[in-house]
C-alpha cells in the first residue's frame, strides 16, 4: 500500500513523519490513503477519526487553497459528528464561508 506510512502517521499523530512524506509527495495530502469497500478516506479523514487534533491543525495549514473545501468536507463532517470541537473550529476557520462550513458539517446528519 503506497500510503501506508502516511496512514500510520495519521493514526499515531506523528506529524514529523507525515510532514516528511508530504514534502516528498505533496499530492498525498488529497489522495485516497485507505479504501474499505466503497468508502475512501484521505489523511484528514483518518486523522480526525483517530482524534489527532494537533495533527489536523498542522495538516489543514498545508492543504492547497483550491482543494480546501473538497478536501476537508468529509473530515469536517466527522469532526463535528464526533464532537471534536477543536478540529471542527480549525476547519471552519479555514473554509471561506461559515455557511458552507455549517452545510458541510450538517448535511449528512439529516
Amino acid at each position: 500500500m503506497r500510503y501506508r506510512p502516511l496512514f500510520e502517521a495519521a493514526v499515531k499523530g506523528d506529524w514529523k513523519g507525515a510532514e516528511e512524506i508530504l514534502d516528498h509527495d505533496p499530492e498525498a495530502i488529497t489522495a485516497t490513503i485507505l479504501t474499505s469497500g466503497t468508502r475512501q478516506a484521505t489523511v484528514s479523514d483518518v486523522a480526525v477519526t483517530a482524534g489527532q487534533d494537533q495533527f489536523m491543525e498542522n495538516l489543514v495549514k498545508r492543504v492547497p487553497e483550491k482543494n480546501k473545501a473538497s478536501s476537508l468536507r468529509c473530515a469536517l463532517y466527522h469532526a463535528a459528528r464526533r464532537g471534536r470541537t477543536r478540529t471542527t473550529k480549525e476547519f471552519v476557520d479555514e473554509v471561506d464561508s461559515v455557511n458552507l462550513a455549517l452545510l458541510i458539517a450538517t448535511e449528512s446528519a439529516l
